[in-house]
């Protein structure tokens, strides 16, 4: 980088945290109990630094998922896993992580036991599904290389003494990862953080079935309705600029778009809630 680009960058920086700091007062008083403004902007600097692109984003996109995140009281760093801001054709978007999921579901005070898990194909896995899912076993494989994300599953233990899981399989994941903007590009979750963004999949299903209460889950909720109401939008823009309007090539775009929109009702078609004793994060079934 020649030093004209770096004193330009430098002054876009410097910049950028002087209207953070300008709001730090507003992001105090969006933090939860507890949570500190100083913490809030050093993160902030964190994600600047992890991600030097958000300085070409949209400015009113980058404050918004910021105040979202200050409102959820999550990091928008991405190096914690709780939420990360992704520079998507000029704009921020905000992506909510597996552990950001967690704490705010933790938060909620209804879930006392809360996770997902991947699964490898060398780990040694097995499960059924009749009225309900059974994981009978999972013991994770030892070997440096287990080689290639097969499952996920996930799990809530319910205040009331009950367990609610749900388990998809590779292809429903890389069906959920083909309509993310920008999944494919180096250096976001996908890339940076796959196993994390299977558990966060895994999850997001599961939160539909549990019976939270409105008021205490509030925060778990609306982190869903801010991710999807940045990227759905933006999944729509990008279909839309690529798919051809006239011809053979229009009709076949057509069915494969009522193909995709078909696997895309069977995906979302909720499992049925199941019952694991005693299942807890990281453990081997």
């Amino acid at each position: 980088m020649s030093n004209e680009l770096m004193a330009k960058r430098k002054e876009a920086t410097e910049k950028f945290l002087t209207a953070v700091k300008a709001r730090e007062q507003t992001f105090a008083s969006l933090l939860p109990k507890g949570m500190d403004s100083n913490w809030f902007l050093g993160e902030v600097k964190v994600a600047l630094a992890r991600t030097p692109k958000l300085l070409e984003c949209d400015n009113l996109s980058v404050f918004d998922s910021l105040t979202t995140c200050a409102q959820l009281g999550l990091s928008p760093s991405g190096r914690l896993g709780s939420a990360y801001l992704i520079p998507y054709n000029g704009k921020c978007q905000l992506v909510v992580g597996y552990k950001g999921l967690v704490d705010l579901a933790y938060r909620s005070g209804d879930v006392v036991g809360f996770g997902a898990q991947v699964v490898y194909d060398e780990d040694d896995f097995s499960y059924s599904e009749g009225f309900g899912l059974t994981i009978h076993q999972h013991v994770r494989s030892e070997e440096e290389k287990p080689g290639a994300l097969r499952y996920v599953y996930a799990w809530a233990n319910m205040r009331g003494g009950y367990t609610v899981s749900v388990l998809m399989l590779r292809r429903e994941v890389e069906a959920i990862k083909a309509r993310a903007p920008g999944a494919r590009k180096a250096g976001g979750p996908w890339d940076t953080d796959p196993a994390e963004m299977w558990k966060k999949t895994a999850l997001r299903r599961l939160i539909k079935l549990l019976p939270l209460s409105p008021q205490k889950a509030s925060g778990l909720h609306k982190a869903i309705e801010a991710e999807d109401a940045e990227w759905e939008p933006a999944v729509e823009a990008e279909e839309a600029e690529k798919a051809p309007t006239r011809g053979t090539a229009a009709l076949k775009a057509l069915a494969q778009r009522n193909k995709a929109e078909s696997l895309e009702t069977t995906l979302e078609e909720p499992p049925e809630g199941v019952t694991l004793p005693n299942m807890e994060p990281g453990s081997n079934g």
